[in-house]
């Protein structure tokens, strides 16, 4: 879909625009292989009006569900000459790899050879000249004797013919040599072994159609996920003159096609999918609600401060005074604390839960997050079945989910922002309100209807798995502390207005 001939005229659709221009003066038979046009109702429709000239038979070729067995024949045929012909090329490729080892070394081993007769013939020429000297030197005293007069024995004379006799034959042999060692060379023995035959695999012979290599497809993957929702099997009364079923009837064609797109919406995202008006209102209204509680928990931090200190000197006597009477001061302590805090599911008012302090008053950074993340994800597979609309679609997908997301939010939903290292247990730190279930889609898991007014049962649930936390730590439990990045609380980037339409498009092919 996305090939580049480096012409502008293609690149760019020019000839395109030509054919089409022309194609309806022209008589010919014409075969309109577009993939995607052709599988949705109102591309095929368009097509049709080129073609609605007299002249033309309009004929649809429906190429659909369980191949004929002389197609599947074909097929496994095409895979094993295509395995067969990729054996035959790696067996090519290894054996001139072994035969450019083999003379890499026979040439290494003739330079090995050729520096060891160079070495023997050095050591030889230099004993030779270290001979030759000696048997001069013997020949000039010789001379010099003879010219002094003195006796010259037989033996004498005879070593130094013996001497240059010797010198003769050495020069002949050494010449010899080399004449035998140049004809002596290395001979090339030839591998006849035959490429290997090969065999499909029982999964090779089972399969009919071709692996398509990535990038190569008919369909880019975002062009398909936006339209697949659309496709529909063409029938006669869009127009045209004859429908044809190739390998199954219509019924079986259609409920292929039905069964095909249903298994690609659960697992596919949508491309083109937009945050709907409910969504919209109510994330604003709860965008405004939790930038108050922060204001008012920064507005009633010197308020509770100094509540704190009236209650730690009002402990403090108490104990002093249960000292006195001999009560145990453990018991009373403990009595002291569960005074202290109410149970945050039976506060009315999460703004005031006595003396004017919000119920938020001990949140901390990681709180807050919490908070967020637990409402976010809670509204986000809500909006997302809303926006959708389409039961073949349970949910979203734990692989989509942060796509989704960032779709909503307008922000990435990170597992290392969370102190986690998936997206699965980014989602288990807010179990108490959502969850994946068996077939790995976001699920609610508290049951509790969402509106403007439930977002304070949030604040609850936060404020008691605070108290849980807090327990925990105290005990000693280095697991329940939170290792959050600054970025867990984000705040959604502005949502632009958007048009409620289904996300699939108008109509369904089933």
């Amino acid at each position: 879909p996305d090939v580049k001939f480096n012409i502008p005229m293609m690149d760019d659709w020019s000839v395109r625009r030509v054919l089409n221009s022309v194609i309806a003066t022209q008589p010919r038979n014409y075969v309109v292989m577009e993939v995607k046009s052709n599988l949705v109702a109102d591309e095929r429709a368009e097509t049709l009006r080129k073609f609605s000239a007299p002249h033309f038979r309009k004929v649809a070729h429906v190429v659909m569900g369980e191949p004929p067995q002389a197609f599947k024949a074909a097929q496994t045929q095409r895979f094993l000459r295509e395995k067969q012909q990729k054996a035959t090329e790696e067996w090519r490729s290894k054996k001139a790899s072994a035969s450019q080892q083999k003379t890499m070394a026979a040439r290494q081993a003739k330079v090995a050879d050729a520096r060891k007769r160079a070495d023997e013939l050095r050591q030889r020429m230099a004993a030779e000249a270290r001979r030759k000297v000696a048997a001069a030197r013997k020949q000039t005293e010789l001379a010099k004797r003879k010219a002094a007069g003195e006796e010259i024995t037989e033996e004498e004379e005879r070593e130094a013919e013996e001497d240059e006799a010797m010198k003769d034959e050495t020069d002949v042999k050494e010449e010899e040599k080399d004449e035998d060692e140049k004809s002596d060379a290395p001979m090339d023995d030839n591998d006849d072994e035959g490429a290997p035959e090969v065999e499909l695999t029982e999964e090779e012979r089972s399969r009919v159609f071709r692996v398509v290599e990535e990038g190569s497809s008919d369909l880019s993957m975002s062009v398909l996920n936006k339209c697949f929702g659309k496709f529909s099997i063409p029938s006669s009364g869009e127009g045209f003159d004859d429908v044809r079923f190739e390998w199954q009837d219509e019924a079986a064609s259609r409920e292929y096609l039905r069964a095909w797109v249903f298994e690609r919406k659960k697992t596919s995202r949508i491309e083109d999918l937009e945050p709907g008006e409910w969504f919209q209102e109510l994330h604003k209204a709860w965008m405004k609600k939790f930038n108050d509680w922060q204001a008012k928990q920064k507005a009633t931090k010197a308020l509770a401060m100094r509540k704190e200190k009236e209650m730690a000197a009002k402990k403090k006597a108490e104990k002093e005074k249960a000292k006195e009477a001999g009560a145990d001061e453990e018991a009373a302590a403990q009595d002291d604390d569960a005074a202290g805090e109410v149970d945050p599911f039976a506060v009315q008012d999460i703004c005031d839960v006595g003396d004017g302090l919000p119920l938020f008053k001990d949140f901390a950074f990681e709180d807050w997050a919490l908070l967020q993340l637990r409402y976010e994800l809670y509204i986000l597979q809500e909006a997302f079945r809303k926006d959708v609309d389409d039961p073949d679609i349970e949910g979203i997908q734990e692989r989509h989910l942060p796509f989704y997301y960032g779709k909503y939010f307008r922000k990435q939903l990170v597992g290392r922002v969370w102190g986690t290292n998936t997206i699965a247990e980014v989602v288990a730190l807010a179990k108490e309100t959502v969850e994946f279930n068996s077939d790995g889609v976001l699920a609610p898991k508290l049951n509790a209807a969402v509106d403007d007014d439930s977002a304070e049962a949030f604040v609850k649930i936060t404020e008691e798995s605070r108290r849980e936390r807090r327990r925990r730590t105290d005990a000693g439990d280095e697991t329940a502390k939170l290792k959050f990045m600054p970025m867990a609380l984000q705040q959604a980037s502005a949502l632009k207005p958007a048009a409620k339409v289904s996300a699939w498009g108008p109509g369904k092919p089933h």
